[in-house]
């Protein structure tokens, strides 16, 4: 299996200048060399004790990307992560401790982003709530989206905002079987997994419904 690192770039030896991603093929043939992005998990940005990482939430993250991400990046990084937040819940994804929510120092901007999505862990479930690991909103870490919606301040997110992140999740989750048949998963393997992917009518209220577009 082969694995595209995102926290590796191709640049001049003696220069920090990040080649564009469709010219990385022939880097090496262009002189350039392999260099390291540093990278820290949300565990370290949010300077939580690992024992401690069930009492903190997605807006503790939120938080941090305020507090230490480059300034171009914050809003987008926090709508991303409310993004993030609102797929773990259609995907039953409760593996989601600070360990899997990283930064990487981008070159080009000489300060942290999020980085990309990664170890994302679907868990098959019958129960009808559901819990994540880390706080969704108010009412903690039950894993519906009224709870997360309710919390989309934390995220600068207006309601309209909200409810536009919820349908561009839900447009592409809803789907989910499609895509598996078409990377060739077999089929047993797709009725064992299908129990953690949730409709939108199990995790929300009519009432939020009716906002979503």
């Amino acid at each position: 299996m082969l694995i595209r690192r995102f926290d590796r770039y191709w640049a001049k030896p003696d220069g920090d200048a990040q080649l564009p991603e469709h010219l990385q093929s022939t880097a090496a043939a262009a002189g350039l060399v392999e260099k390291r992005l540093g990278f820290v998990s949300g565990l370290t940005l949010v300077a939580s004790d690992e024992m401690d990482s069930p009492n903190k939430s997605y807006g503790d993250l939120a938080q941090a990307v305020r507090r230490y991400c480059h300034e171009s990046v914050i809003r987008e990084n926090n709508r991303e992560l409310f993004e993030r937040l609102v797929f773990n819940i259609f995907v039953s994804n409760d593996n989601d401790h600070l360990r899997k929510h990283g930064f990487v120092w981008d070159v080009r901007l000489s300060g942290w982003r999020q980085s990309p999505l990664y170890d994302v862990m679907p868990r098959a479930s019958l129960a009808s709530e559901r819990r994540l690991h880390l706080g969704v909103g108010p009412e903690g870490r039950n894993a519906t989206l009224d709870n997360a919606f309710a919390g989309r301040e934390t995220f600068t997110l207006s309601t309209e905002s909200a409810a536009q992140c919820i349908a561009r999740v839900w447009k592409a989750v809803r789907e989910w079987k499609l895509h598996f048949e078409e990377y060739e998963v077999p089929g047993d393997q797709i009725e064992k997994i299908a129990p953690a992917f949730r409709h939108i009518d199990d995790v929300s209220t009519s009432a939020l419904r009716k906002l979503i577009p």
